[in-house]
């Protein structure tokens, strides 16, 4: 949520679905699914914990205006959503990341349905720069990659799982730098 406090742009994020759709499904996804499978706490401690984390979750991502994403066929509603946005001169915060077996320092995959929205964009004569970036947690510091645009991809890969690959693989290179730290001035 760093981003959203320090980036100095207008952007929207992608989120499961789960995190937007009330707090009865917060509370089984957070319990179930991210404290207890991906960050790896005991089912019981994450449920206690959950009773107090999930009613302000709730609010909190109330306020994000997050992009719900799903695994089905609403996963169309996700893409027109971020297209609109896109039109609207927001940027889209996408963590494509797989993170079945938690989260991890070095990513194992990349989910690919954000190749679809970048395929539905350029349709309707969009081309975005994608920006791959990654957050050093010891560190504290995220990483940005330059950033290479959706033809791009599109002409130099022939599948969505191919540019899933290449940008997975850019992302965990940008996990292994060792960054200089920049301070950055803002004009007036």
């Amino acid at each position: 949520m760093s981003l959203e406090i320090y980036l100095d742009a207008s952007l929207r994020m992608w989120g499961t679905g789960e995190m937007n759709e009330g707090l009865k499904k917060l509370y089984k996804y957070q319990t179930k699914v991210y404290y207890h499978e991906k960050k790896r706490w005991n089912l019981y401690l994450a449920r206690l914990f959950c009773l107090i984390a999930s009613p302000l979750t709730n609010i909190f991502y109330s306020g994000l205006d997050l992009i719900s994403t799903y695994q089905d066929v609403r996963f169309k509603t996700t893409v027109e959503e971020s297209i609109k946005a896109i039109k609207q001169k927001d940027n889209i915060v996408i963590f494509p990341e797989v993170s079945d077996n938690g989260y991890l320092k070095e990513l194992e995959g990349f989910h690919e349905g954000f190749a679809v929205f970048l395929k539905k964009a350029l349709k309707d004569g969009i081309d975005i720069p994608v920006f791959v970036f990654y957050f050093q947690k010891e560190k504290r510091t995220y990483i940005f990659d330059k950033p290479i645009m959706a033809s791009t991809l599109f002409e130099q890969f022939k599948t969505n799982k191919e540019i899933a690959t290449y940008l997975l693989n850019r992302c965990n290179d940008l996990g292994r730098m060792n960054p200089k730290i920049f301070k950055i001035r803002r004009s007036k």
